[in-house]
């Protein structure tokens, strides 16, 4: 049952940041520790050792866990935001945002008189 909280992205750094983030995800599916341990192939207690920090898993075990809540592994540098670098005023006001704007370039209202 997938509930209609998704938790935010987070910077994982340590072994309890990676359980954090996980135990949130694996709530947010609606799952229980067992229940993700079974899909990914882990007993019950393992899950929970990881969500806790009491264990450092192996990066297959991680990739294990990602792939049963359907999660993607994203990398990035420090200190670019988790939703990608800064946008410039450009990119905020494309084509294509708000959609009206791209249509309404070079167009003249007709019910304008533009010569008075």
């Amino acid at each position: 049952m997938t509930k209609s909280y998704q938790p935010r992205p987070q910077a994982v750094r340590a072994s309890q940041d990676l359980g954090q983030a996980l135990r949130a995800f694996r709530r947010a599916k609606g799952l229980t520790q067992a229940q993700l341990g079974r899909l990914a192939g882990l007993q019950a207690h393992h899950v929970s050792m990881i969500e806790t920090g009491a264990t450092n898993p192996t990066a297959s075990t991680i990739f294990g866990l990602l792939a049963a809540l359907d999660l993607d592994c994203v990398l990035t540098q420090r200190g670019i935001p988790l939703d990608g670098p800064p946008r410039t005023i450009e990119d905020i006001f494309d084509d294509n945002f708000p959609s009206t704007f791209g249509k309404a370039r070079g167009t003249v209202d007709p019910d304008i008189d533009l010569k008075s």
